[in-house]
Parts: C-alpha cells; structure tokens; sequence
C-alpha cells in the first residue's frame, strides 16, 4: 500500500485532493478530524484519558462535550499538548488499523496536523497544500460564515507557509478555481503514481 499524507492550513484545500484520490484512483480517503470526532463519542479509552485530564467538567450525560473540552485546552498552551499527547497516538493507531483492513492499493491521509502529531512517519510521501492568505480568508469566510477578522485570527494561529515548504515532500499552490485545482490535483496524481484516471480535462 502506498500511503499519501495530506496537509494545510484551513481554507487551503485538502480534501479536493483527498476526494479525487479516492474517487478516481481508489485510494481509501481517511479524515483525521473526522476520525478524532468518532473516538470522543466512541472510545472508552479515550474518554477515561481524557477525564483522567481534564476532569469530569467536560463530560456530558457520560460522553465528551466538545464544547467543554475545547474552552479547557485552547485557551490553555500546556493543555492543549495534553491534550494531542493524548488523542494523537489514537488517532494515528485507530487509521492503521483501518489500513490493514482493506485491500486497497493506496491510502490518503487528511490531517491538519499530520506532521505535528508525528502522522507523517506512516506516510510514503507528505503533500502540503497552500494558499494565497486572502484566498484562504474568502474561503473560511463563505465556508464557515464568519467574517474576515475571525477568519485571519484562524489562520494566524495555524502553521505559516513555511511549515509545509520545509516539511512536505510536495507542494500544490492553489489560488485559482475549484476546477482548475481538480485539474492540477489530477496532473499532480498521474504524475506520482505514473498512471492515467478518466479523463475529464
């Protein structure tokens, strides 16, 4: 199997790559966002971690309260790496074993924090996705309807460019059109794996 991390900042667009890999070249698409979502409502393990952290204040009728939980670490530096010290090996441990579940010649990873979790180290290759900074403030603003300060103060608490330039083995820039990225994602895609997809350019 061969094993594609993804990664960037919000509004940069990584899971258009995600979903043309799984849609055209069958790769099993993991979200670790999505997967970290499933183990706080799921996990035993990691809910009694979590408490044994944090306390009982971030429950809710038994399960995590997101919510609770999140006005604990993000105000909070030192809690907020319990916090990863706790949900990120999990995460990571709950992807492989979804990877050795399937048959599936490729895997592609979506993880805003792929490297910083220390995810990368079961990828083959390490994809980081950029973005012009107003590009990725219009996006956050239409997506997640909030306005323009609240959108920049997102991005400025994440990892600058940099980050990816330096820790990626590739980069895709994309300041254009959803279609012309699908496009660049695709050209990108049958260049690495030296293989066509349907052709819909």
């Amino acid at each position: 199997m061969t094993v594609i991390g993804i990664t960037g900042g919000s509004g940069s667009g990584k899971s258009t790559l995600s979903a043309l890999l799984r849609d055209e070249f069958d790769a099993l698409a993991l979200d670790a966002d999505g997967i970290y979502h499933e183990l706080l409502e799921t996990s035993a393990d990691m809910r009694d971690a979590l408490v044994s952290a944090f306390g009982t204040d971030i429950l809710s009728k038994g399960k995590i309260c997101r919510k609770a939980l999140a006005a604990v670490v993000f105000a909070d530096e030192e809690a907020l790496a319990q916090l990863n010290a706790i949900t990120h090996p999990r995460v990571t441990d709950e992807i492989v074993r979804r990877m050795k579940k399937t048959d599936k010649a490729v895997c592609c990873i979506d993880a805003f924090g792929l490297i910083q979790s220390g995810m990368h180290r079961i990828c083959d290759r390490t994809v980081g996705i950029i973005a012009d900074r107003g590009v990725r403030i219009r996006r956050i603003m239409a997506r997640d309807g909030l306005d323009e300060a609240q959108a920049a103060a997102r991005i400025d608490a994440q990892a600058p460019e940099e980050f990816y330039r330096t820790h990626c083995d590739f980069l895709l820039v994309n300041n254009g059109s959803a279609e012309q990225f699908r496009k660049d994602c695709r050209r990108f895609c049958r260049k690495l794996f030296g293989k066509e997809t349907i052709d819909h350019e």
